[in-house]
This record gives C-alpha cells, sequence and structure tokens, in this order.
C-alpha cells in the first residue's frame, strides 16, 4: 500500500542522489585532471624556455670569450 510507495520513492530519491554525487565527482576529478595536464604544460613550457635561455647566454660568453682571447 502507502508504505511501499513511500518506499519506492525514496529508494529512488536516494538512487538520484547518488547519481547526481557520481556526476559531481567525475566533473571534480575531470577539473582536477585538466588543471594538473595545465600545470604540466607550463611547468614543461617554462623549463624548456629557460633552457633555450641559459643555451642563449652560454653562447654569448663562448662567443664574448672566443673575442678575448683573438
Amino acid at each position: 500500500g502507502t508504505g511501499s510507495l513511500v518506499f519506492a520513492t525514496m529508494t529512488a530519491a536516494a538512487a538520484v542522489v547518488v547519481a547526481a554525487a557520481v556526476v559531481v565527482v567525475a566533473a571534480v576529478a575531470v577539473v582536477v585532471a585538466v588543471a594538473v595536464s595545465s600545470v604540466t604544460v607550463v611547468a614543461v613550457a617554462v623549463s624548456s624556455v629557460t633552457v633555450v635561455v641559459v643555451a642563449a647566454e652560454a653562447m654569448m660568453l663562448g662567443t664574448d670569450a672566443i673575442g678575448w682571447f683573438d
């Protein structure tokens, strides 16, 4: 009777809540993954720029030294 109807309604509501929670967790996981990957990309970009700058400095210092000893 009424009790089974209430039980069915509560079960459905609980299922909806669980499904919503799963969706939220999945969305958060995706956001975190995107954030981590973008941070990684930025870190790689910064490190490669640093390498290029250091290499350029070394080349400039090298040419200066060669000119100095000429």
